[in-house]
């Protein structure tokens, strides 16, 4: 009796399939007859309803036909790829395609990546991403890939590196995530206005770290932020004794001796810090790496 009824839930599943395959190739053909010149087939979208009526129409197969509508977006896709259009109706079908299956993953991850970088849409990938991060279980093995995606798009489209350090940190908190993503975190922390604020994650990560190595890649990231942030706040004691006696220093020295400072930073390699001849420009004589990020919108 039991198999009687798994056996005939799968035949409807698989009839169900077929028959919306079969409608939307019906479809495609009618539109391609009667429009032969359109670069797209079936492009407009427009007719596709709002994604709880689709909900409601579903008939309980919203999986399968979430599946049925992610193929359809990823041809939609290559047909506008090709053709070099526009994608309007491609963060609708993923917006139906993630309301009938909440849960499924990919249509998330594939909508934060295309939307921002192919068809040139941040916003509609900043709302697919988001989404995702509200209804994928947090448990879920690739979780971490929606603040990740969310995390490069606030860094390489809108050049916020506060908001993309606060996402990469959520990111770097799940245990599946790759072993670099704490120190890419203090990169990020260290180009904003205040790179300390990247201190107190690091030391919460070495609590964490898994490894001696890793540990010690961690301490040393901690002083490279603060040889950072003593270099800012040295740059801006150096422009107030500009100020006030209208030249630049020759050394460090005499923002002691004015009264800027109350005593020089003790540079945490060992080293020493200075100012440069000709630019004036404060350096350190450590060899170290000033985590500056480099980043080449050419070159995706």
């Amino acid at each position: 009796m039991i198999k009687a009824f798994y056996k005939n839930k799968f035949i409807s599943v698989v009839f169900l399939f077929v028959f919306l395959l079969c409608a939307f190739h019906t479809l495609q053909r009618m539109h391609d007859s009667k429009f032969p010149d359109r670069q797209s087939p079936l492009e407009d979208f427009k007719y596709l309803p709002n994604s709880n009526f689709v909900k409601g129409c579903a008939l309980s197969f919203n999986e399968v036909l979430a599946d049925l509508l992610l193929i359809k977006a990823v041809g939609y896709l290559g047909d506008h790829f090709s053709a070099k259009d526009d994608y309007r109706w491609l963060f609708q079908l993923l917006d139906v395609t993630t309301t009938l299956d909440p849960y499924y993953d990919d249509p998330y991850e594939f909508g934060g990546i295309v939307l921002a970088n192919v068809a040139n849409d941040v916003d509609a990938s900043f709302k697919i991403l988001e989404k995702g991060m509200e209804n994928v279980p947090k448990h879920h093995q690739r979780y971490w890939y929606l603040p990740f995606f969310t995390a490069f798009n606030h860094m390489y489209y809108r050049g916020d590196y506060q908001r993309a350090a606060h996402y990469l940190e959520i990111a770097a908190s799940f245990p599946q995530r790759p072993a670099y993503l704490p120190l890419l975190v203090a990169r990020l922390y260290a180009n904003t206005d205040d790179p300390g604020v990247a201190i107190p994650f690091l030391e919460k990560m070495i609590e964490r770290a898994a490894t001696p190595e890793m540990r010690e890649k961690l301490e040393k990231r901690i002083k490279e932020v603060r040889v950072r942030q003593d270099i800012k706040n040295l740059t801006k004691a150096r422009d107030i004794y500009k100020e006030k006696a209208g030249r630049y220093p020759e050394t460090l020295e005499e923002l002691v001796e004015d009264g800027i400072l109350p005593s020089l930073p003790k540079e945490p390699f060992g080293g020493r810090y200075y100012i440069r001849t000709g630019d004036y420009e404060i350096l350190t004589t450590s060899d170290i790496d000033t985590m500056k990020l480099h980043i080449h919108k050419n070159r995706s």
